[in-house]
């Protein structure tokens, strides 16, 4: 025991100098460790920030590029014609995503004729449209006006006048003409033949200038007929 306390004491030195060195080298090592780890996950932090922001950018980029192009088409002129009961009637240059209304503005607005009712204010302007604007009254009268029109051609095509029932001798055709007393295929042919070459007849008694149609004939027919 002698001799080992004697050996410690000669090399205390030494021994706790080793301690110290190892002690050192343990710290440092921890350390190291310590900072390693913290050092890759900033980085992979880092390295993830910069990927989302560098998806970011390019959602933006996109984004960008869809807004610029709407953006372009809003702003886009077009050429519109506004008629009708307007103060200002005119073609004028518009924005394609401008409504009815817009254009009726830049015409001055409605005059004091105008029906606004019958047109859709909202409706979106395109290139060569033209923009009515009606006056009172004008439409109301117009599917009165064609039902007329309408009746009328139906009562020509059949030769048959609706006030009265009598049968129109210049449009009547042949089947037409033998629905009246003493009218045969024959008779009815020469009235037709009588339209072609000579023109409508101008009043019932012109029936008597036809072959075969004496004063007895037509007075008959009087009743019956109408030009």
């Amino acid at each position: 025991m002698d001799k080992l306390y004697e050996c410690i004491e000669e090399y205390k030195y030494r021994i706790i100098g080793g301690l110290v060195v190892m002690v050192i080298v343990l710290l440092g090592c921890c350390v190291f460790t310590s900072q390693h780890g913290e050092g890759s996950q900033v980085n992979q932090a880092n390295l993830s920030r910069h990927t989302n922001l560098k998806h970011t950018k390019s959602s933006s980029k996109v984004i960008t590029k869809d807004d610029n192009q709407a953006l372009n088409q809003d702003h886009q002129q077009v050429y519109v014609d506004v008629k009708g009961a307007v103060n200002k009637p005119g073609v004028y240059q518009v924005g394609k995503s401008m409504r009815v209304s817009d254009a009726v503005e830049l015409a001055g607005g409605f005059n004091r004729s105008a029906d606004a009712k019958h047109i859709n204010l909202a409706q979106k302007l395109s290139d060569q449209q033209v923009v009515y604007v009606p006056i009172r009254g004008e439409i109301n009268g117009l599917p009165k006006t064609n039902q007329v029109t309408n009746n009328s051609d139906a009562n020509a095509a059949g030769g048959k006048e609706s006030d009265s029932g009598k049968i129109n001798i210049n449009r009547a055709d042949k089947s037409k003409l033998q629905q009246l007393n003493g009218i045969g295929e024959k008779k009815a042919d020469k009235i037709i033949a009588y339209r072609k070459q000579s023109g409508p007849f101008k009043n019932p008694d012109d029936l008597k200038n036809v072959p075969g149609f004496g004063d007895k004939t037509v007075a008959n027919l009087k009743s019956s007929i109408t030009v």
